[in-house]
């Protein structure tokens, strides 16, 4: 885990040297139930104007952003986050994320863009995938 959390402490510390954060499976042997603590220190770094880059096939990290990006649509924003413990930061707002499936059709790789709603990204390549009725 040292591994994992070494990057985002280095930029944590050296924000202004950083113009962009890449990722590459941040919840790699990682606890899931860490999975909402490395989101939030994620959003944290987004709110504070890094652009972050990440990759995951981690369908409960995905879940872990989408619960930010609930909160950031939400009229009593500051009241949810003060209910569930949260700092005034920990929210995203649907122009603040962008999401990709990367899936392989006939030998080549294809990307689509997520498409965005009230609830965060869709995450039906996820849903697809654990559905067992094809």
């Amino acid at each position: 885990m040292v591994t994992e959390l070494a990057p985002l402490i280095l930029v944590l510390r050296h924000l202004a040297s950083f113009p962009v954060l890449v990722i590459d499976e941040p919840t790699a042997l990682l606890h899931p139930r860490l999975h909402r603590k490395l989101a939030q220190a994620i959003v944290r770094l987004i709110r504070k104007g890094l652009y972050v880059w990440i990759t995951t096939t981690s369908e409960s990290f995905c879940r872990q952003i989408n619960h930010f990006l609930r909160i950031g649509a939400r009229i009593d924003r500051a009241r949810l986050l003060e209910e569930l413990g949260h700092g005034e930061q920990d929210y995203l707002e649907i122009d603040d994320v962008a999401g990709y499936e990367l899936t392989l059709e006939g030998g080549q790789t294809t990307v689509r863009s997520l498409p965005k709603f009230e609830g965060g990204l869709a995450l039906s390549g996820f849903d697809e995938e654990l559905s067992f009725a094809r």
